[in-house]
């Protein structure tokens, strides 16, 4: 029974810290997601597939795709904030979950 209340009590005091990392978590998963977004709408059209429009790239790159890699400093440059998405949004679940009530941490 004392380890129920230590933990509780424990769990209680972790919670400002767990908000205050949460908020700058969130902060920065939407601000990775803005980012990614903004890139990936101004890189160039795509360059392979049934959307490439020869006219808008110059040339499409076609099956084997051997010559896709002269296109990847520029094309894939969302994909760094992107990447980081993910743990930042499971860093933001995880404060979730520390924050939420005891009853409603089964949904966190």
């Amino acid at each position: 029974m004392t380890s129920l209340v230590t933990d509780a009590n424990t769990a209680s005091a972790a919670r400002p810290q767990a908000a205050r990392l949460g908020i700058w978590a969130s902060l920065l998963t939407a601000g990775a997601a803005a980012a990614a977004l903004g890139i990936a709408v101004t890189t160039a059209p795509a360059r392979s597939g049934p959307f490439c429009m020869e006219a808008l790239v110059g040339t499409c790159v076609t099956y084997p795709y051997t010559n896709a890699a002269a296109f990847v400093p520029n094309d894939y440059l969302w994909m760094y904030p992107a990447f980081f998405m993910g743990p930042l949004f499971l860093m933001l679940v995880v404060c979730l979950h520390y924050c939420a009530a005891i009853n409603t941490k089964v949904f966190s």
